[in-house]
């Protein structure tokens, strides 16, 4: 069985940082071998240019980088897109902001893009030997993992929208979620520690006369 475990991306229009939070991690994800789980990467944005493919130089950081691209199109994001996810990933604490009061039931699985790496990168090494429930548990070590880091200035965990900037804006965009989404996938990316064997009961062999 495979369970699927989503993950959604959010920005203002979805046309520049939401589609390359989006299409960054489908393409790290390919490379992880993780049996039993699917995770699904999709992306919105809170007033998104619906229908709109992603920016021209969205598009071409992305080829640069060996990502593919494909028709994305631009989409609003609704309640029911927000409760589908398991986890929220959105580009500023505006945007955060803007979800929570969108749904208030997902205040535990939205985060903003880098304070979710920042947070996964202090999770300890998994116990769990389950890859059904993977995704679920990140969360909740990443939460944990909040006591173990000191604090930093707000805004750090904030993305920087270079909408309207040079084409170098856009890639080190790029370059922020792509250490951002190894951070957060450092965790996974560890081999699952392996069951320990049951104990198997003593036999006995009584021979007969």
């Amino acid at each position: 069985m495979t369970s699927n475990f989503r993950v959604l991306m959010v920005c203002t229009a979805n046309h520049c940082r939401s589609p390359l939070a989006e299409l960054i991690l489908r393409q790290r994800l390919t490379g992880l071998d993780v049996p039993g789980t699917r995770w699904e990467v999709t992306s919105a944005g809170t007033h998104a240019l619906v229908g709109r493919p992603m920016h021209d130089h969205v598009q071409q950081v992305l080829g640069e980088r060996g990502v593919p691209t494909t028709d994305f199109t631009g989409r609003q994001l609704t309640e029911e897109i927000a409760r589908a996810a398991d986890l929220i990933l959105v580009a500023s604490r505006e945007h955060r902001s803007y979800v929570v009061s969108l749904v208030p039931a997902v205040i535990n699985r939205v985060f903003t893009l880098k304070q979710f790496a920042r947070l996964c990168s202090a999770v300890p090494e998994r116990t769990t030997t389950s890859w059904d429930t993977l995704g679920a548990e990140l969360i909740v070590e990443a939460r944990y993992a909040r006591s173990a880091l000191q604090p930093i200035a707000p805004e750090l965990d904030d993305l920087d929208d270079p909408i309207g900037l040079p084409i170098e804006a856009y890639r080190r965009c790029a370059d922020e979620i792509t250490e951002a989404v190894s951070a957060m996938l450092g965790p996974v990316d560890r081999p699952l520690p392996r069951p320990e064997p049951d104990a198997r009961p003593e036999i006995s062999h009584h021979s007969s006369n």
